[in-house]
């Protein structure tokens, strides 16, 4: 061999080595920041926790104050300086609620963003595991798809509250005004409900194709063909797809279920999850285990099905 090929040959193992020690050194850097991205996620849920516990005991304050207000009121002779004191000291309740409430928004705020780009993460991981040829053992590649999954799960979004009340939705008016107001009301509300139904698509479709990997091993190659990663467009094509749950369960006023009641269905599906996810809700050979995630999934389409009246109505009022 001349000492010029030599020479190149040289070269060219230094620069293989080279590229090799940085692609493992940014493989290294890129697990270390999903994990740290992990912690924080579990430190803000943490302290998310506190914040909703003392909003709750606080609100428990306020409403003992406020009653005593209302007795003092009712007495024969009203101490007026007794209830401007006990008026004022519920004021002082109910604006520390206010700043609670506030930090406590910034803090969901953050936290589901932070989900939001882990669940992108393991998304790609899934979506790059599909795609790998050179992984040629069946079972490995299913059971580290049900990891990714069960990671994916983790950092599923919380169900946010629903602002829209059919009941307080402006009558239709005459006035330009008005119907501009009313129909950006609707609009939002439309938006916000569509959002709902994202995350509610998009949760569900992932607990179901993790259960089929689960349960049924010897498809595995079937179920990847089937397409394993759901993406925006996957859940807004079910979204869209109207009329398909056969409903008309709503009244001239609304749908046949309050905001409230709605509202207070979307806190114990978030109460649930954290409890399937804190037990380690992928644990597929946990009786109990399932039990949970199928009163879970039974919440979660109750809770589509009546977005889905929500947003029937809302479309058919922007229609009007």
């Amino acid at each position: 061999m001349s000492e010029t090929f030599l020479t190149r040959m040289g070269i060219f193992i230094r620069v293989s080595l080279f590229l090799a020690i940085f692609c493992t050194f940014l493989s290294a850097q890129s697990q270390e920041n999903i994990v740290n991205r992990e912690k924080k996620v579990a430190n803000l849920i943490e302290r998310i926790k506190t914040l909703e516990a003392n909003i709750q005991n606080q609100q428990q304050k306020l409403q003992v104050r406020l009653s005593r207000i209302d007795s003092l009121k009712a007495l024969p002779e009203p101490d007026e300086e007794v209830i401007k004191s006990e008026m004022a000291r519920a004021l002082s309740v109910s604006q520390k609620i206010e700043s609670l409430q506030t930090e406590y928004n910034a803090l969901l705020s953050d936290s589901e963003k932070e989900k939001a780009r882990l669940r992108a993460y393991y998304g790609r991981q899934i979506d790059s595991l599909q795609n790998e040829s050179s992984v040629q053992n069946k079972e490995q590649r299913h059971r580290e798809l049900l990891r990714l999954y069960a990671k994916r799960l983790q950092f599923a979004p919380h169900l946010q509250r629903v602002h829209f009340d059919p009941q307080r939705l402006p009558p239709p008016t005459e006035d330009s005004l008005g119907m501009v107001l009313r129909d950006d009301y609707l609009v939002l509300s439309l938006a916000e409900i569509d959002s709902q139904l994202q995350a509610v698509e998009s949760t569900e479709s992932t607990i179901r194709k993790q259960q089929k990997l689960a349960a049924k091993a010897e498809l595995f190659l079937d179920d990847v063909n089937e397409g394993l990663f759901f993406g925006p467009q996957d859940q807004l094509a079910g979204i869209n797809a109207q009329g398909r749950t056969g409903n008309t369960d709503y009244t001239a006023t609304g749908p046949g279920i309050t905001t409230s009641e709605l509202n207070n269905r979307i806190i114990t599906i978030n109460r649930l999850y954290d409890d399937l996810v804190t037990s380690g809700q992928a644990s597929s050979d946990n009786p109990l285990q399932q039990q949970k995630v199928e009163r879970y999934l039974k919440l979660l389409n109750e809770v589509k099905e009546y977005l889905l009246l929500y947003r029937q109505f809302i479309t058919e009022k922007l229609g009007q």
